[in-house]
Order: structure tokens, then C-alpha cells, then sequence
């Protein structure tokens, strides 16, 4: 049987919430390069409402032992410390794009 300590030791907690997979994802590769076990949780309503949840915010879950290593590097990466930067605003009002139609 696991002790308690073993046991809180082992608990997998929250790090932080990435604005879309792709940056979820390198996230999580940096801090498996690192030794961390990183453990992505897709947000919005799931991947049968669109075919995929690339473009909703990911959580981004490790053990409980490995938060603060964890927390350090992806705080490194948003300040430029890696390859992954902060996303840019979004605008409110994106323009929008008019299909081109081409004649011979």
C-alpha cells in the first residue's frame, strides 16, 4: 500500500493552460525533454463539435513533485527563454478575406 506522502507525491496537478494545441504541445515536448511528464487536456467542446480542438485552449497537467521545475520552464518560454513566445492579441474585429476569382 502507498504511503500518503507517496501518494500526494504522485498527484497530478494543474501547471498552466495553453491558448491552442500547437503551443500546448511544444510546451509539453520541452518539459518531457526535460524529465517532466506532461499531460495535455483539450478545452472547448471537444473534438466531434468542429473535427478538432487545435484552436481551443489546452490544460497542461504534471506530477505534483515536478510543479515548480515545470512552472519555471514554461515561464522561461514565455519570456524568451525558448522557442515557444506569447501569443499575440487577437483582433476584435478580424478583417475579412474575399476569394479571389481568376479568369483566362
Amino acid at each position: 500500500m502507498m504511503s500518503d506522502d507517496r501518494r500526494r507525491e504522485d498527484a497530478v496537478v494543474l501547471l498552466t493552460t495553453a491558448p491552442n494545441e500547437p503551443e500546448a504541445l511544444m510546451w509539453a515536448a520541452t518539459l518531457r525533454e526535460a524529465g517532466i511528464a506532461a499531460m495535455l487536456k483539450p478545452g472547448g467542446p471537444g473534438a466531434g463539435a468542429w473535427a478538432s480542438s487545435a484552436t481551443f485552449s489546452h490544460e497542461i497537467f504534471v506530477h505534483e513533485r515536478d510543479f515548480d521545475r515545470a512552472k519555471e520552464l514554461v515561464r522561461a518560454l514565455l519570456q524568451g527563454g525558448g522557442a515557444v513566445t506569447r501569443p499575440a492579441a487577437r483582433r476584435a474585429n478580424p478583417p475579412r478575406v474575399r476569394p479571389t476569382v481568376r479568369t483566362r
